[in-house]
């Protein structure tokens, strides 16, 4: 048997990352470009930070968090009605903010995309969005809940 075909379909399992260890990229994960080793994505646990009703009277909410922390990612999740998110501002505790732009209609019961923020190691203080009613949608209001990782 060809030592080169087994050393490729090899996979080398640690705790709950997966190591290749020809190196080869697979449908998830990253390859490290120094060593050229594929690892699967880690499991990220999202935190509730916050809720607020949007009612679609105004195109803005925040989100104040009650205890400011530090977070890599944000993601928003709507429920009873879709919302089209245009933009947030990551407002941090020491006064810097961060204006990103979404651009993503969350479906109802859905999720948007993970969000990178640019600096993880500032605490945030608030959330601010703009947004508006999906066209076609008959809700009037709908919950924002807003996720972080660290």
């Amino acid at each position: 048997m060809n030592i080169a075909k087994i050393a490729s379909s090899l996979v080398l399992a640690f705790g709950l990352c997966i190591i290749r260890i020809d190196g080869m990229p697979s449908a998830s994960g990253h390859t490290d470009a120094r060593t050229g080793i594929h690892a699967a994505p880690r499991l990220v646990s999202w935190q509730m930070l916050g809720r607020t009703v949007v009612d679609f009277k105004v195109d803005w909410n925040v989100i104040r968090l009650a205890g400011a922390d530090n977070f890599r990612q944000l993601k928003l999740s709507a429920v009873d009605a879709p919302i089209e998110i245009v933009s947030m501002d990551v407002v941090y505790e020491n006064g810097g903010h961060d204006d990103m732009p979404v651009r993503q209609v969350i479906p109802r019961g859905g999720e948007s995309r993970a969000i990178d923020l640019r600096d993880a190691s500032r605490r945030i203080q608030q959330v601010s969005f703009v947004y508006h009613s999906v066209p076609g949608s008959r809700s009037r209001q709908a919950k924002l809940t807003l996720l972080g990782t660290k």
